[in-house]
C-alpha cells in the first residue's frame, strides 16, 4: 500500500505519455477524416456523392460461374472500420461494385495471433 515518491512520479510521467499518444492518435483521425470528408462539403449538390462525376456502371463479382456479394469484414476498432468504409466507399464510386462492410464481435479471436 506503501507507494514512494519516485513511483509516483514514474506513474504520473507513464499517464502523461498515454495521454500524450491518446491525443496524437485523435488528432491523426481527425485530420484523416477532415480529409476524406471535406470535399463532401465543399460540393454544391445535395446528392450523397462527393463529386459531380456519375457513377460507374454497377459490376456484378462472379465465383466459380456464381455471383457472389463482396463484403469486407472489418473488426470493432475505429481504425479497421475507417479503413474498410474508405475501401466500401472507393469500390462504390470508383470501381463500381457494390460492397457491404460485416463488423466482427469483440469476443470473437483471430487464427493465428497468440
Amino acid at each position: 500500500d506503501h507507494i514512494c515518491n519516485e513511483d509516483r512520479y514514474y506513474i504520473s510521467v507513464k499517464v502523461q505519455q498515454l495521454i500524450l499518444i491518446m491525443f496524437v492518435k485523435m488528432v491523426q483521425l481527425w485530420l484523416l477524416l477532415w480529409i476524406l470528408i471535406l470535399p463532401c462539403f465543399t460540393n454544391q449538390s445535395h446528392s450523397s456523392q462527393c463529386t459531380h462525376k456519375t457513377l460507374p456502371a454497377r459490376k456484378l463479382f462472379y465465383h466459380n460461374s456464381q455471383q457472389e456479394n463482396v463484403t469486407i469484414l472489418v473488426s470493432s476498432q475505429v481504425e479497421s472500420r475507417l479503413i474498410g468504409s474508405v475501401f466500401r466507399i472507393f469500390a462504390n464510386e470508383v470501381l463500381g461494385y457494390n460492397v457491404s462492410l460485416v463488423i466482427q464481435p469483440t469476443n470473437v479471436t483471430m487464427l493465428g495471433r497468440d
